[in-house]
């Protein structure tokens, strides 16, 4: 069955492959689509809301040995706002907070300590008040992969073998962005060292890729990647799979660097239901990731959304990759890429 572990390889590709993330250095400004929201030291209810259109989240947090955790701050961000500054609330004595009058969405709570960053993502609906405790790390989705080793963990079952090739065709949906027949050629992988290499062409194009995982837990992150000349080592890890039992939204703050230079920016994974899509003519059921990739440290952040549809057997079937934001001189669409053929080595 070749569906996940390759996916996570060309997953990574398709948002990273050959692209450099790194930015100027700049000040994050607050995020214009927050400014209503009323940060609360304490539990808060239906009564703290201003309208039935707005919702909030509340909670307890609590330090590495499960106590209440007296005066952290808290700070609410958008899933598909992370370049923004959001409100900040700080818990009281008994670890309590809360966030009224939040518009509806799907956001993080991020809790920072130095480098590493606790995130604990929620739902928000109008008119409701969501409950979210934040726990010690590793409960309640410590971004750093604590006890992380070399290794595919829960993908090994599903890796190409060397000489496996697979064929996609990309199409423009929108926007700009190259249209052609993209073939990737797998080589040598090494299961303890977890290392992936292949080749990449697209066009005249042809690129050798490494890259390097560890495993922590349930969770699968990219520790390194080379493409060319190119080089990026993710200091906290790129997660790239989680078994979904940190539940359908799990946020990851990956700090790195990329031929000397700092790189920092927010990935989302969201587990999508099956779905069948059409390839070759026939249906398959498919299973499905969205991933959301936004620069943190830079001042025209670029945005990635990704979708992307696996069948048992039949690989990566189907990618949709929307790019936007970013600097004037970079390309903005959306295209997708659709499997013609998979061959075995």
């Amino acid at each position: 069955m070749h569906r996940t572990a390759g996916a996570a390889a060309w997953f990574l590709m398709a948002l990273l492959g050959g692209c450099s993330l790194g930015g100027d250095s700049w000040t994050a400004e607050p995020d214009p689509a927050l400014t209503g929201v009323n940060p609360l030291s304490r539990l808060i209810t239906l009564d703290d809301l201003s309208a039935a259109t707005v919702g909030g989240c509340t909670g307890v947090v609590n330090d590495s040995s499960g106590a209440p955790a007296s005066g952290v701050e808290l700070e609410l961000k958008r899933i598909e706002g992370p370049q923004y500054v959001g409100p900040t609330a700080t818990a009281n004595s008994d670890g309590e907070f809360g966030f009224a009058d939040v518009p509806p969405g799907q956001f993080t709570i991020d809790i920072r300590d130095g480098t590493t960053v606790r995130s604990q993502a929620c739902a928000i609906e109008a008119d409701y008040i969501t409950r979210v405790d934040v726990g010690p790390n590793g409960d309640g989705g410590d971004d750093t992969p604590s006890e992380a080793t070399p290794g595919f963990g829960e993908l090994e079952p599903y890796l190409p073998a060397p000489g496996d090739v697979a064929v996609f065709e990309r199409t423009l949906i929108d926007g700009e962005g190259d249209t052609g027949t993209i073939t990737l050629t797998y080589g040598q992988i090494d299961m303890a060292a977890g290392t992936l290499a292949f080749d990449r062409q697209f066009g005249d194009v042809t690129e050798s890729v490494t890259q390097c995982y560890e495993v922590d837990g349930g969770r699968v992150y990219l520790a390194r990647e080379v493409v060319g000349d190119w080089e990026a080592v993710y200091t906290s890890g790129m997660l790239v799979y989680h078994d979904g039992s940190a539940g359908p939204v799990l946020p990851a703050d990956v700090r790195g660097t990329e031929d000397g230079t700092s790189i920092h920016y927010r990935l989302t994974l969201t587990a999508l239901d099956a779905e069948d899509v059409t390839v070759g003519g026939e249906p398959q059921s498919t299973i499905g990731f969205e991933s959301y990739l936004t620069e943190l440290a830079s001042a025209t952040p670029k945005a990635v959304v990704a979708v992307s549809r696996y069948a048992p057997g039949s690989w990566c079937v189907q990618r949709q990759t929307e790019v936007s934001g970013g600097s004037a001189d970079q390309v903005r669409g959306t295209v997708l890429d659709t499997l013609v053929s998979y061959t075995p080595g």
